[in-house]
């Protein structure tokens, strides 16, 4: 039994692991851009923007980071790895693994994604428990 448990619990980390790919990467097939909700913005402040929240980066592998790294005389290869996988997908990951989501778009990155959570979870908790208990009593 406890090798079932185990067995179906370690198939969640790479279910979460593509789902997670998967989401990042349908999120660009979409119209649009965080930017685009608003009146039009001057280019350079659009730059600026995804400079600021490291939307300029590839998407997927840096090679032109990790080849400016070897440039420059770095020889660690975690270094050289680091430079490789800066990019929008994996500085993602790494702060999904950190429980750090960044900066609210919503608020132009005046607040962070978890102070919204903390904020709303109250309400959201609120609902479940009388969803739950209705659930309960109704049958």
């Amino acid at each position: 039994m406890f090798e079932f448990v185990l067995r179906r619990v370690l198939y969640i980390i790479p279910v979460i692991l593509v789902v997670s790919a998967v989401t990042f990467f349908l999120m660009y097939r979409a119209p649009g851009g965080p930017w685009s909700n608003e009146k039009p913005l001057p280019a350079s402040t659009v730059a600026a923007l995804n400079e600021k929240f490291g939307l300029d980066k590839p998407l997927w592998f840096n090679p032109a980071g990790a080849g400016q790294a070897i440039e420059t005389g770095e020889r660690n290869p975690l270094a050289i790895t680091g430079s490789f996988l800066d990019s929008q997908f994996f500085n993602y990951m790494a702060g999904v693994a950190r429980l750090d989501f960044g900066p609210s778009y919503a608020s132009k990155g005046a607040d962070s994604v978890q102070s919204v959570i903390v904020e709303k979870f109250p309400v959201s908790l609120r609902i479940g428990l009388v969803g739950i208990v209705f659930a309960v009593l109704v049958g």
